[in-house]
């Protein structure tokens, strides 16, 4: 087990001057720990504070040497916090997912969670956020609007086939309906981009401008695109390279907020029992 320092009290961290380069990015780094990775927080209370019963965990600083995870052992206790220390001192921000990482892997064995898997982690390579259709998409896309266009508009004495004035009507129909569904299927593809990846908005109206002309055939690239390029984005907070918006932040303060409330509740009704 990693050496640890186990503090009781208050529940307030004391909080060191940011003077390393782990350390200077602390805040970042712990919101993005409590917000998109509780379960590894509540392992880091339980295996290295000796507390299986830990709940309500949250990493509340993280330098270079390590880290700081407050918890309570139950909602009537004081909070207590443990610091686990990396197994190497980190001399880069860049080393922050691998070592915090390693340490839940170890915490979850620890507790004889043997099938805890991490997942895929996130990586900050370069992600192409202009994906194209290949040639067999295009001649694929390029004969159906062909086929459309053709038989929806062109005059009857000019058609390849001949077609009477009902199958013609019914063509047009059809291609009516080809606009909507391209048409719901690239304002979907908008949103997945610009709201759930976070890509620039030039590279999200391409995205839903190729799925207008080749629907599903551009699908697959363009989602594959938005989520690649939302794991950046996550890869980067995590390593405190993006700076967490000042309402994240405040909406993470209301909710430790509404908990205490609602514990102070529950302990008032219980003494009243």
């Amino acid at each position: 087990m990693s050496s640890l320092r186990r503090r009781k009290g208050d529940g307030q961290s004391v909080r060191k001057a940011p003077a390393d380069v782990v350390g200077k990015h602390s805040d970042e780094i712990t919101t993005y720990m409590n917000t998109n990775q509780p379960d590894a927080v509540q392992m880091y209370a339980r295996f290295f504070g000796q507390c299986p019963t830990a709940i309500r965990a949250k990493m509340t600083e993280i330098d270079s040497e390590g880290f700081t995870v407050s918890y309570k052992e139950d909602p009537s206790a004081d909070a207590q916090e443990v610091r686990v220390q990396f197994r190497n001192r980190l001399t880069s921000r860049e080393q922050t997912r691998e070592a915090t990482t390693a340490l839940a892997v170890e915490a979850a064995k620890g507790l004889g969670l043997k099938n805890y898997n991490p997942g895929p982690m996130a990586t900050n390579k370069d992600v192409n956020l202009y994906p194209m259709p290949n040639l067999q998409a295009i001649m694929s896309i390029a004969a159906v609007w062909f086929f459309f266009v053709v038989f929806s508009f062109a005059p009857l004495s000019v058609q390849p086939i001949p077609l009477s004035a009902d199958a013609q009507l019914l063509m047009q129909r059809g291609f009516l309906v080809l606009l909507f569904v391209h048409t719901v299927e690239a304002i979907a593809v908008l949103g997945v981009c610009s709201l759930f990846g976070g890509m620039p908005a030039d590279a999200s109206w391409i995205q839903a401008g190729l799925v207008f002309i080749f629907g599903v055939f551009h699908w697959r690239k363009a989602i594959f695109a938005a989520t690649k390029y939302r794991e950046k984005r996550l890869w980067n907070v995590g390593l405190g390279s993006y700076q967490v918006s000042k309402e994240e932040v405040e909406e993470l303060a209301k909710e430790e907020e509404l908990d205490d409330k609602y514990f102070e509740r529950e302990e008032r009704r219980k003494q009243k029992k």
